[in-house]
């Protein structure tokens, strides 16, 4: 990876290994030259590089929201199918 001048560092905690595995198949990232998932059980650690602020604003944006999407979209599955997928 090394690309960039800054570096984020994010950990998240899941419900579960399952919701933790969901999540980071769907913040997969085509190009993992600026984000980078790794899983350890329930928790994901992605780590950003930019070149700039404003490049680690808009990957941090889009990747926090792309988080907030695939984490309703696997309540909502778990709960209509009753289960922890």
């Amino acid at each position: 990876m090394s690309r960039g001048s800054l570096t984020a560092i994010l950990s998240r905690a899941c419900l579960s290994e399952e919701m933790a595995t969901a999540l980071r198949q769907s913040l997969h990232a085509d190009n993992e030259t600026y984000v980078k998932v790794t899983q350890e059980k329930e928790r994901l650690t992605i780590v950003v590089e930019a070149n700039g602020l404003g490049e680690m604003q808009r990957t941090l944006d889009d990747l926090l929201a792309c988080m907030g999407a695939a984490e309703k979209t696997w309540t909502k599955a778990s709960e209509i199918h009753g289960e922890n997928l």
